[in-house]
């Protein structure tokens, strides 16, 4: 997963109580454990992970999280809404960074 997105969980949501488990979504099996161990109240999966280019099987992840009763958060980045559109494969929500690809990358906007 993104450094900035892991250390977002780890360096603010923990010290906040909030727990993050974090499984290989590639691996379905391990995914659904985990899921059906740690009752999340969000997934958060990325549909080209970075940086190893891994692709899980995002319709698979939707239905399980739907079962679990637990929101799919898709960092769709990477793929952009021209390769993969996360709503239509049952993702909850979905964001994507303007500033990366959909914007050209590099593309920085100063504040």
């Amino acid at each position: 997963m993104y450094g900035a997105t892991t250390a977002m969980l780890t360096k603010i949501f923990d010290p906040l109580g909030v727990e993050t488990t974090q499984v290989d979504p590639c691996d379905l099996d391990a995914f659904e454990s985990a899921l059906n161990e740690s009752k999340p109240g969000a997934v958060i999966v990325e549909t080209i992970a970075n940086p190893l280019l891994r692709v899980p099987a995002l319709d698979k992840i939707a239905e399980m999280c739907k079962r679990a009763d637990a929101p799919l958060i898709v960092d769709n980045t990477f793929a952009t809404p021209l390769l993969v559109r996360p709503l239509e494969l049952g993702a909850s929500i979905v964001c994507h960074s303007v500033t990366k690809y959909l914007a050209g990358t590099g593309t920085f906007w100063a504040a």
